[in-house]
């Protein structure tokens, strides 16, 4: 294989390089809630995972109709039922879509309008397919920031034009304190979560 593949593990996951890329965009962004479009064997799921244990705070969902419902406890929810998403009124930050499973374009397409104000998009996967979606998705200029790395399959990266971070927590009445403390303790940001659960209040907005 030329050096431009030596970095790739399968068919199917993103090289190692685009993988690293992906937990330190996870690690920076914190999301509240991650949904996966995806199949078996993407080692993606393995680093979002990972990025979301280190910053204790934040859920994955896979979507994927190749397993059975398993959650583990921890980070991850899995289930093999798109509808339990698409039908539901939680509200996406975070949303991976590996497009070499192009005939879920539909439905990343129905995922994409239940994205937050303050969200991040990342696809993966076929190289052709991306270019794709690119021409495909003309409001993704309107509504975020992409950018198009060209590595050996290529990945797209957008987040949305939500300019001032702390004033957009600061509308939706966060405490400056929880905003400048949440994510330097993992045990406070365990009871935070705990207490937000508890008292049905979403930090981020439909």
């Amino acid at each position: 294989m030329d050096s431009q593949s030596w970095s790739c593990i399968n068919a199917i996951t993103p090289e190692i390089e685009n993988l690293e890329l992906i937990y330190s965009l996870i690690r920076s962004f914190k999301p509240h809630l991650c949904v996966m479009l995806s199949g078996s064997g993407d080692f993606t799921e393995n680093i979002i995972k990972k990025a979301l244990e280190d910053n204790s705070f934040g859920n994955l969902e896979i979507l994927s109709n190749e397993n059975p419902s398993i959650s583990d406890g921890h980070s991850t929810i899995k289930t093999n039922k798109y509808d339990d998403v698409l039908n539901s009124e939680m509200s996406i930050d975070c949303l991976i879509f590996n497009s070499f499973y192009y005939i879920n374009k539909k439905v990343f397409e129905q995922l994409i309008n239940k994205l937050s104000s303050r969200s991040l998009i990342i696809v993966t996967g076929n190289y052709e397919n991306i270019l794709r979606l690119m021409q495909i998705y003309d409001f993704l200029n309107g509504k975020f920031d992409c950018s198009f790395i060209s590595s050996a399959r290529g990945v797209m990266i957008c987040s949305s034009k939500v300019r001032n971070q702390i004033k957009y927590y600061k509308s939706y009445i966060i405490p400056k304190e929880l905003i400048q403390y949440a994510y330097k303790s993992k045990l406070l940001n365990k009871l935070v979560k705990a207490y937000y659960k508890l008292k049905n209040f979403k930090l981020i907005p439909k």
